[in-house]
């Protein structure tokens, strides 16, 4: 009987434990894993971004919006035309981001003078591409790991510190009261 109760004893404290204890090395490859590619652009000679917008299948994509934002600026948007191509005039170097309905990414910016080799002439989104890697969440959603359907209010509940508090509290009352209510029912 004594062994019994120090079986659920230790049990008890080895949750208790484990609901303390820091995310786990999965969850934090799984954040680095989902953080989107930067991609290197080189603007043409008039400082302008161009890029295309294509399908899966390499189709282009004809009057389609596309959005260009750089940090918390207001974005500013162009149409496609029947190559599915697009151009953002007056730019400068830095970092942006393009987007439309269903494709985007993250673009370093140079101008011709400064660009490294490995820059492209273009940019290039591809839309419902999710499988190859990219991240195209819309730029409204938080990026990174929990953010699927829900804009990351998954894990914005999860990282607020009175509920993971509270979800600590139950884990270590509700194994105590359950392990008290068998020591007096037998």
């Amino acid at each position: 009987m004594k062994s019994l109760n120090l079986s659920r004893r230790l049990v008890v404290l080895l949750a208790c434990i484990s609901l303390a204890w820091p995310p786990s090395s999965r969850l934090l490859a799984a954040e680095t894993a989902t953080a989107p590619m930067t991609r290197d652009i080189q603007l043409d000679a008039s400082g302008r971004l161009v890029g295309q917008l294509v399908d899966r299948e390499g189709s282009p994509v004809k009057s389609a919006w596309i959005g260009l934002r750089q940090g918390q600026e207001e974005p500013r948007y162009v149409q496609t035309n029947n190559q599915g191509e697009f151009a953002f005039a007056s730019m400068r170097g830095g970092v942006y981001q393009l987007f439309s309905e269903d494709a985007g990414g993250l673009y370093r910016v140079w101008t011709a003078k400064s660009a490294p080799p490995i820059s492209q002439p273009a940019a290039m989104l591809v839309t419902g591409d999710a499988h190859r890697g990219q991240n195209n969440c819309p730029p409204t959603r938080q990026m990174g790991l929990g953010a699927g359907h829900y804009g990351g209010a998954i894990m914005n509940t999860l990282n607020n510190p009175w509920v993971f508090g509270g979800a600590v509290a139950a884990g270590i009352a509700i194994p105590i009261l359950l392990s008290n209510n068998d020591d007096n029912g037998s």
